[in-house]
């Protein structure tokens, strides 16, 4: 890894999936999917997943068996980590209560209701991810979603779903789960197939392919958050450990070697020994932790670990994404619900605009607003008639006459 100033560091091209250089074969099976439905998902999981597929939505009897097969001790573990997702959704969920303003003639309300449908899309294949649907479908069911999809690519070697992620689908109350991938099963989720009632708004990670069906729903459909590859960047001084550091760099190097992995050091002693890691990522020298604190609220990473002597106090004043705070703490517990977080968490410097998935992205919110007193907008009239909008004026005028008390 290369040893760079701050200054040279802005200076390299950040990460991302080449959104270009799918859109072709994205588009081609967005076409596909709206056209042939059923047909054409069948014949892109063989392409793709080297299966034929005939019935797409998982049985119960196969959840069934699925959740009665899996060992005490691996259902133990998805119960504790859906105990702490539920209690931090719940937490947030309690702290976000309805709005009521109440003025002279006026009166507003602002009320959260869940989504009426959402998909889950879990990465699958050669990899499955059981912990993607409690970190989702958790959030789904505290905020109350009535209708939950969830999609994930099946595999020869299972002969559909892996049946941990089956397992853990019931564990959560996912009924509705579909042996489908890839953008196929996005597009499915939006558009609707003959199997597949299509839904509001799709969450999850996934490859370059499922990132980029994503960006392709227009107003079909909402989705959750921009996801390319995973990244972390660690803050650390001279009383880091360099052998956590490097654990915590190979480990995001797991989920790809295009993940990028970003270390900002003051200790030019760590520095060296860190650089001779093989990773898709660069090692930041700077003067002070301040300096790389500028940096890291700069970057904008999808992961921050901070091993400061002050890790509690430089953490907060880290903004966007996850921070894991101490020598003690690392990405892989965020990834697995040690604290119950969410691990769908926006990439590529997105954390400046978008925030870490949680059950408020499961809720709409509606205006309710009323006028027991029409002199309350009696400001109205003027202010249509200098934007050039006379009817705006006129049916709010309209009101100042025929007012009836309620």
């Amino acid at each position: 890894m290369e040893i760079l100033t701050p200054k040279n560091a802005k200076k390299r091209e950040r990460v991302s999936f080449d959104a270009e250089a799918v859109i072709g074969t994205v588009l081609e099976i967005k076409s596909d999917v709206i056209n042939r439905g059923d047909d054409a998902l069948r014949e892109l999981t063989l392409m793709f997943d080297k299966i034929r597929i005939d019935g797409f939505l998982a049985s119960p009897a196969k959840m069934n068996a699925a959740y009665n097969s899996i060992a005490k001790d691996d259902l133990a573990m998805l119960k504790t980590a859906a105990r702490r997702i539920r209690k931090v959704n719940e937490a947030v969920l309690a702290s976000k209560g309805d709005i009521e303003v109440n003025g002279d003639g006026y009166s507003f309300k602002l009320v959260s209701t869940p989504i009426s449908s959402v998909g889950l899309y879990v990465p699958g294949g050669t990899a499955f991810y059981p912990s993607s649907v409690l970190m989702l479908g958790i959030a789904a069911k505290v905020a109350g979603v009535p209708r939950i999809v969830l999609c994930t690519p099946p595999n020869a070697a299972d002969k559909g779903i892996p049946p941990i992620t089956l397992a853990t689908a019931k564990l959560v109350g996912i009924d509705e789960v579909y042996q489908v991938g890839g953008a196929q099963a996005v597009f499915g989720m939006a558009y609707g197939t003959d199997s597949i009632k299509p839904v509001d708004k799709i969450f999850g990670p996934g490859n370059k392919y499922v990132a980029a069906a994503k960006m392709f729903l227009g107003d079909k459909c909402g989705v959750d958050i921009f996801a390319g590859p995973s990244e972390i960047l660690v803050l650390a001084d001279e009383t880091a450990n360099a052998e956590f550091i490097r654990a915590d760099l190979l480990s995001q190097l797991e989920h790809g070697t295009d993940s990028p992995c970003v270390l900002v050091t003051t200790s030019k002693k760590l520095a060296v020994e860190i650089s001779d890691l093989e990773a898709n990522g660069f090692i930041v020298l700077v003067n002070s932790i301040n300096e790389g604190i500028d940096f890291a609220n700069w970057y904008k990473a999808e992961h921050t670990e901070v091993m400061t002597k002050d890790s509690r106090g430089d953490s907060m004043e880290i903004q966007g994404g996850a921070v894991f705070i101490g020598q003690n703490t690392c990405v892989p517990m965020g990834d697995y619900g040690v604290s119950g977080s969410n691990h769908v968490i926006p990439t590529g410097g997105a954390a400046r605009f978008q925030s870490p998935v949680s059950v408020e992205d499961f809720m709409i919110r509606t205006e309710y607003t009323e006028a027991t007193d029409t002199n309350s907008a009696s400001f109205v009239p003027r202010f249509a008639d200098l934007e050039g909008l006379p009817a705006h004026a006129k049916a709010v005028s309209l009101r100042f006459t025929n007012f009836k008390k309620q």
